[in-house]
């Protein structure tokens, strides 16, 4: 018996710490700034060696052979849903 209480406060123990260790979710707009293409720039098959670490490898398929161009947009902060930081 003491010894199934003893894996029971442990387990708990180790839920408590993960909980208090996780930090908050948290987008930072200016660092995003600054690795990112400035908004209005066109990704195309000619400069998309430049941007490829960016974009989806499936995507990339497209853009680098000329089917699909993409176009930056300016970056946007948003609270993500709470149970999507809880995951």
């Amino acid at each position: 018996m003491l010894c199934g209480f003893r894996r029971v406060s442990a387990l708990a123990y180790l839920v408590q710490a993960c909980f208090a260790s996780a930090a908050p979710f948290e987008l930072d707009i200016i660092e995003l700034k600054e690795i990112s293409p400035r908004p209005g720039t066109r990704i195309t098959s000619q400069n998309f060696e430049q941007f490829d670490h960016l974009i989806d490898k499936d995507i990339g398929l497209f853009v680098d052979k000329g089917l699909l161009s993409l176009t930056v947009g300016e970056p946007t902060s948003f609270r993500p849903h709470p149970a999507f930081i809880m995951a």
